[in-house]
């Protein structure tokens, strides 16, 4: 295309704000929050996900953090992992859990564990629901329960 004619045709993203804007009785709105809001967001959540890891972190013994973990290329999977699931999440309490699950990644019990990335991937596919059942069925004491014999022998017989 001629320099001179380029110089009027407007660039990518313009063409794609006005298209966002031009959605009827929505399109202002939707265009502010996608184009100029959209960073703010991602950035507080990155924020409160790294706070929650912070907290984690400190809620433990020094000596039980696998600090050499922190410089693994898995280290940087599961960061890169956090960054991407909880930037624009609306659940204020799932990105909380998500930065706490990173944070507890780096424990000596659990750096070795293979398996932390996919934890990590399964709970960012949790509703905050879900999460808040998950955690507490990981309160409940374990019980072993026994079903004697005795008892065993007195439930009905239903199939002859």
């Amino acid at each position: 295309m001629d320099r001179e004619l380029t110089q009027y045709v407007p660039e990518g993203i313009s063409w794609i704000r006005a298209a966002v804007a031009s959605i009827p009785i929505v399109g202002g709105a939707l265009d502010h929050l996608v184009f100029d809001r959209a960073d703010a967001i991602r950035v507080k959540n990155l924020e409160d996900a790294i706070a929650a890891m912070s907290e984690q972190i400190k809620s433990v013994r020094e000596e039980s953090i696998d600090k050499s973990w922190f410089q693994s290329n898995e280290a940087l999977a599961t960061f890169k992992l956090l960054s991407d699931k909880a930037s624009y999440e609306p659940s204020n309490q799932k990105v909380d859990a998500l930065g706490r699950i990173v944070g507890a990644c780096g424990n000596k019990a659990h750096s070795q564990d293979p398996e932390k990335l996919s934890v990590v991937e399964h709970l960012s596919r949790l509703s905050a629901t879900q999460i808040k059942l998950l955690r507490v069925i990981a309160t409940v004491p374990l019980k072993e329960k026994k079903l004697a014999r005795d008892h065993w022998n007195k439930l009905p017989r239903r199939y002859g």
